[in-house]
């Protein structure tokens, strides 16, 4: 690998510090130096999983406020819909600090000697899981909530208005009934002005109703 260093950089560091690069400051060495890597230092995020140990769920990081005013608010409406903790047995973190109070009478399957446990917290954070179907069914939904939001459609996949029945799939609305709808639609009468000048009568449905003569 040729020097990392461009030739304008390298020729003002000779004029700055001289031709002898032993002399030269041990960073500018290390610099110039083709053998030493640079390397960045990436530490594990807390909440970040090394390795999912099944494939059966998908994980998400919930709310979970602990201290002296704690909120278990979001977490415990999780597992009303269907939710559970994750545990050590279904993913091994990359930083241990996010698990807590490991059972030691309870072997782990993640191979950690101190057992098992079902509290991965980062802050105020529980890492939950749910099963994979779920999650695509949840996922399918937000997707298609997206689609609309950006494509919103008056109509259907025919070409047609949207009906009530097109928008609530498997229900019937109170409100409008469709057949009562094309029942008027057909017992439409459209007014003729030059006829109803000469007759009198007035035919359309826009008219108001007659009031009889008493």
């Amino acid at each position: 690998m040729g020097n990392p260093i461009p030739a304008p950089l390298m020729q003002q560091l000779v004029e700055e510090h001289g031709k002898n690069t032993n002399l030269w400051p041990s960073e500018l060495q290390d610099l110039i130096n083709p053998s030493i890597q640079a390397r960045a230092v990436q530490a594990p995020q807390n909440g970040k999983i090394a390795k999912r140990l099944t494939s059966e769920f998908e994980f998400f990081w919930a709310k979970d406020v602990c201290g002296q005013v704690p909120d278990h608010s979001r977490v415990e409406g999780l597992r009303f819909d269907g939710w559970e903790f994750a545990t050590t047995d279904d993913v091994k973190m990359a930083n241990e600090f996010v698990v807590k109070g490991r059972n030691k009478s309870v072997k782990s399957k993640d191979g950690h000697p101190d057992g098992f446990s079902n509290e991965i917290r980062n802050g105020d954070l529980r890492l939950m899981k749910i099963p994979i179907l779920n999650w695509r069914e949840i996922r399918k939904s937000q997707n298609l909530a997206a689609l609309q939001t950006a494509y919103p459609r008056a109509y259907d996949n025919v070409g047609g208005p949207m009906s009530t029945s097109n928008m609530t799939p498997g229900m019937k609305s109170s409100f409008v009934d469709n057949d009562r709808v094309a029942e008027m639609e057909r017992g439409r009468v459209f007014s003729n002005a030059a006829e109803e000048l000469t007759t009198g009568e007035i035919k359309g449905n826009t008219s108001v109703a007659k009031i009889p003569k008493s």
